[in-house]
C-alpha cells in the first residue's frame, strides 16, 4: 500500500493517509484511510471504482458520510464540485486556465470569489526520496467538515492526474 504524508504549512506531519484500495488491475474500490499520529482513524475517502474515479465520498469514523468531491465534465478545463451529505453545493474547484499549470482555484457555489487553491507540486524531496506534493490553501476559520471535504477533493484531483503518485499534502490556513 502507498502512504501519504499530510503536513501543515511549517512542514510538520499532522496525519498519515494509507491507500487501502482493493485493486485488481483497473477493477476494485478506491479507499484511503487518514489517521492521526496516534493511529486513530479520522477520515475515510472511498469510491466504488478505482480506475475511473469521478466521485469520492468523504466519511468520518463509523462510515458517516459528510459529503463528496465530484468531477464535473468539461472538455476544456478540469472542474470539480464539493457537496455536503445532502447534495448541496459547498465549493467549486477549477483549474486556473488551460495553461495555468496545476493550480486549482476554490470558490463558493456561486463562483464569485476565490477562497483558496489546490496546487500540485511535482518532484519534491521528502526524506531523501522524490515525491509529488500537493498544497491546499483555505480559510483558517473554515468548518472542519469542509476542510475534510477539500482534502478529499485534493485526492480526487491527484488521482485524475496520475493514479500511482506518492504525495505529501501541505495544508495552509492563510486565506
Amino acid at each position: 500500500s502507498k502512504d501519504f504524508h499530510i503536513l501543515n504549512s511549517k512542514g510538520r506531519e499532522l496525519w498519515l493517509a494509507e491507500d487501502a484500495s482493493n485493486v485488481s488491475c483497473c477493477y476494485g474500490t478506491y479507499r484511503v484511510n487518514i489517521k492521526d499520529l496516534s493511529n486513530k482513524q479520522i477520515i475515510v475517502l472511498q469510491s466504488g471504482f478505482n480506475c475511473c474515479l469521478e466521485e469520492l465520498e468523504v466519511c468520518v469514523p463509523g462510515s458517516i458520510s459528510i459529503g463528496k468531491a465530484k468531477e464535473d465534465f468539461d472538455m476544456l478545463i478540469p472542474k470539480f464540485s464539493v457537496v455536503d451529505r445532502y447534495g448541496g453545493q459547498l465549493f467549486k474547484i477549477k483549474r486556473k486556465g488551460r495553461c495555468g499549470g496545476r493550480v486549482y482555484q476554490i470558490t463558493g457555489p456561486s463562483d464569485d470569489a476565490v477562497i483558496g487553491n489546490i496546487k500540485i507540486i511535482c518532484n519534491t524531496v521528502y526524506e531523501y526520496e522524490v515525491h509529488h506534493a500537493m498544497s491546499i490553501m483555505f480559510p483558517v476559520n473554515l468548518d472542519v467538515d469542509k476542510k475534510a471535504l477539500l482534502i478529499g477533493a485534493s485526492f480526487l484531483i491527484t488521482h485524475q492526474g496520475c493514479c500511482s503518485i506518492v504525495m505529501s499534502l501541505l495544508l495552509h490556513n492563510e486565506y
